[in-house]
């Protein structure tokens, strides 16, 4: 396509999605903020902070991992940017699993690595103000007002280092991140619609647009995935493949290596996902994540040796990682029947995960459980168990996986008692 041709089309693009966005875009004056409690540091008023300060509104929520991958970057942001007068507010509503209390006693949890302000927007005004109005449908979701008072970005928290160095700069294009933002918009309804390679034209114009964005990772993924909802599943593999072959992100290549694991059949998926969590490694070293789908993929191929070794790198990495070595221990535990030496290095991340924590995360507790009984210590396991129903209970945790954490504790009680009456 011709330079002219090309930016003739990109307008048109624009006049069409501009219909799309919501009531709420970028330029807008920002809503004010409605919080029912400040959970973290002090209320903050939108009016007086204008000509002062840039703030950075994010909306998460306890039980959304994207939101808690999230936490620590948003707390490095928050400490990098201080001088510049940015102010972070993480902003939460309440639903069933996200209560005042639950999200009281996960902010007091996290301390000193959530280091940014967080609201409880109680009536869920603030919400309905920022995402209902902006038409943005999933969390995390950040928007940025600038010291005027303007919202001028929207976007994911992990890619706003860019456009926040930028605006505290002076130097923000916010006409451009507006055409950004409706493009993206115009993107996504094309896919629900079932438009896919119309929806891969707009996302190779917020390429061109947006060059240091994560289009080029998108397109790839959608590909995938159009081809995955059509159950065209060696064409999902095929675009996978290019995929592993063309990108270098270490996110990008992890999401790949899931979305090959979970595909049952063909024999190649689980060499195409250990190929996409390898290079993912290679480009991250420190990337435990990377390391646990590694072993994963290594499994699934059926090379235990190697799995095995995989495994005892990830448990070292990992070492200071309570979340990490908990997976790690859980998939070694259960993915499969898998020999001796396994269950044994998921006892050793298992016990370095409860050291870490101390013994009161319940899920934590549970795997430890699972790793005492499957190397015969059944009635610490019992013990272990229990306490982990009784802090999941308290919790409130979801209630399928408490009901399995339940009938995990009735089989390690019937074995013990099982041997009680052997003897």
């Amino acid at each position: 396509m011709k330079p002219m041709q090309y930016l003739t089309c990109l307008f048109a693009l624009l006049v069409t999605t501009s219909a799309l966005a919501g009531e709420l875009s970028a330029g807008d004056d920002a809503p004010p903020l409605s919080i029912t409690k400040w959970v973290k540091g002090e209320a903050l008023d939108l009016s007086q902070a204008k000509g002062k300060n840039i703030i950075v509104v994010e909306f998460w929520a306890t039980w959304c991992p994207p939101c808690i991958v999230s936490i620590p970057h948003l707390t490095k942001l928050q400490k990098d940017f201080a001088e510049r007068g940015v102010v972070v507010v993480g902003v939460t509503r309440p639903d069933q699993r996200n209560t005042l209390e639950g999200v009281e006693k996960f902010v007091a949890e996290k301390g000193d690595t959530m280091g940014y302000k967080v609201a409880f927007d109680g009536d869920g005004k603030t919400f309905d103000a920022y995402m209902k109005a902006s038409g943005s449908t999933g969390i995390p979701t950040a928007f940025v007002v600038d010291k005027s008072g303007k919202l001028v970005w929207i976007g994911h928290p992990m890619r706003l280092d860019g456009p926040l160095a930028e605006i505290a700069a002076g130097t923000f294009d916010a006409e451009l991140a507006g055409a950004i933002r409706q493009l993206e918009t115009s993107a996504a309804r094309l896919l629900s619609r079932g438009k896919s390679e119309r929806a891969f034209q707009v996302m190779e114009a917020l390429a061109v647009l947006d060059p240091a964005g994560p289009w080029r990772e998108r397109i790839h993924l959608q590909r995938i995935s159009v081809h995955l909802r059509a159950k065209e599943i060696e064409k999902a593999l095929e675009a996978a493949a290019r995929a592993v072959e063309q990108l270098d992100d270490p996110q990008s290549l992890m999401s790949i290596a899931n979305i090959v694991l979970r595909q049952e059949g063909p024999p190649r998926a689980a060499d195409l996902a250990s190929r996409a969590a390898r290079k993912a490694l290679d480009k991250d070293p420190s990337n435990a994540a990377a390391g646990l789908l590694l072993v994963r993929a290594t499994l699934k191929k059926g090379s235990g040796d190697d799995a095995l070794s995989e495994a005892r790198k990830l448990v070292e990495s990992a070492r200071d990682k309570p979340e990490l070595l908990n997976d790690a221990a859980w998939t070694m535990l259960t993915e499969g029947n898998l020999p001796g030496p396994f269950i044994e290095l998921a006892l050793k991340a298992a016990e370095r995960c409860h050291e870490l924590t101390g013994g009161k995360n319940w899920m934590h507790l549970d795997t430890l459980a699972l790793a005492k009984f499957k190397t015969g210590a059944k009635e610490e396991a019992v013990e272990l168990q229990r306490k982990a129903v009784d802090l999941g209970e308290k919790a409130k945790a979801a209630a399928a996986n408490l009901q399995e954490a339940r009938e995990r504790l009735e089989q390690f009680e019937k074995a013990v008692k099982k041997e009680t009456l052997r003897l």
